[in-house]
């Protein structure tokens, strides 16, 4: 599943439904519009204000979300594809996430 913010300036790919994610520390509150594509049957995707899924929120099943107007207007800390209310599979912080992977990849490239 992938999405992006502001008319695909950063994208984020994620692989659980039902996971919160968390991106305060590398993409916090810099929210104009979303698009995400790739999502399982009929979920959708949520957006909180607050990290760890929290907060004031807005969700929806089209591809495309302007917030501009909006309580989510740059606020938007964390994400989730939802099929049911609550982060079942965990909750995670992309932006550490991702650091790690790097990190370990560029690790494991050592002679």
């Amino acid at each position: 599943m992938l999405l992006y913010f502001n008319d695909r300036i950063v994208g984020f790919g994620f692989s659980h439904t039902q996971r919160c994610y968390t991106i305060s520390q590398c993409w916090n509150d810099h929210s104009e519009n979303a698009q995400w594509e790739k999502l399982p049957g009929r979920s959708e995707m949520a957006f909180f204000a607050d990290e760890h899924c929290q907060g004031p929120f807005t969700s929806s099943a089209r591809s495309f979300l302007n917030f501009s107007g909006t309580k989510l207007h740059n606020t938007v800390s964390s994400f989730m594809v939802i099929e049911h209310k609550y982060p079942v599979n965990g909750i995670v912080d992309l932006c550490h996430e991702s650091a790690l992977l790097t990190t370990t990849n560029s690790s494991t490239s050592r002679p």
